[in-house]
This record gives C-alpha cells, sequence and structure tokens, in this order.
C-alpha cells in the first residue's frame, strides 16, 4: 500500500494533536491545514 506524503503528514499532526486533552476541534482543524500548506509550499 503506498500511502501519499500529505495523508501521512495529516496522520501524524491528528495522531498527535489527539492526545492533548485541551485542544479543540477547530484549532485541530486550522493547524492540519496550516501545516499541509506549509509543506506544500516547501
Amino acid at each position: 500500500m503506498n500511502i501519499r506524503p500529505l495523508t501521512q503528514l495529516r496522520e501524524m499532526i491528528v495522531t498527535a494533536l489527539r492526545s492533548q486533552t485541551n485542544i479543540g476541534k477547530s484549532f485541530q482543524s486550522f493547524f492540519i491545514e496550516t501545516m499541509e500548506l506549509f509543506r506544500q509550499a516547501k
């Protein structure tokens, strides 16, 4: 199975953020989208 880099990045970020209990869903979405845009810009 071949996982695309952005999908893999999203999964890593979601896993890391889930371990934080005080982070809301809206921040999670914002952070994930920002990291994906940052990754694409490089």
